[in-house]
């Protein structure tokens, strides 16, 4: 399929998911209750993955993506020479204060964490947004999000 076609497709989808459902708690501290910096499309800049070691970029024909709704989030990983995603999650997320809670609710890759929650601290700086956080399996997870205009 076309990936400008799938993209279309994911994204009505997506949007579609998020106006049937509900409104949720999004304050991100430095910004009051009508702010919610965290909504919208963010590209994976650096990561750490563990309890130790250095940020890496991410590496040339990696891309990451996440979109982040009023109520739901999805991320995928393709491979920019192939077109195709290597691992998706998606489901509803909860905000409360800086505390962000995803509820893995559907995935590609992701058996694991499926019908399980995973909590971060989420700060929003300019156009970065940066996680931090262990996994339900104990895996530290440390990201570095840009906004993609």
């Amino acid at each position: 399929m076309n990936r400008k076609i799938l993209i279309i497709i994911m994204m009505t989808g997506f949007v579609s998911l998020s106006s049937l459902t509900g409104n949720c708690q999004t304050t991100v501290s430095g910004y009051g209750n009508s702010s919610a910096p965290h909504i919208g499309a963010w590209k994976l800049v650096s990561y750490k993955y563990s309890a130790t070691g250095n940020f890496v970029s991410v590496p040339k024909g990696d891309k990451h993506i996440k979109l982040i709704t009023e109520t739901h989030f999805m991320w995928a990983q393709s491979d920019t020479a192939t077109m195709k995603v290597s691992e998706m999650a998606g489901g509803e997320y909860t905000l409360k204060g800086n505390t962000y809670t995803e509820s893995i609710d559907y995935g590609i890759g992701m058996n694991n964490y499926l019908g399980r929650r995973q909590v971060f601290t989420l700060l929003v700086e300019g156009d970065q947004l940066f996680l931090s956080g262990m996994l339900s399996d104990g895996y530290h997870v440390e990201e570095v999000w840009k906004r993609i205009k």
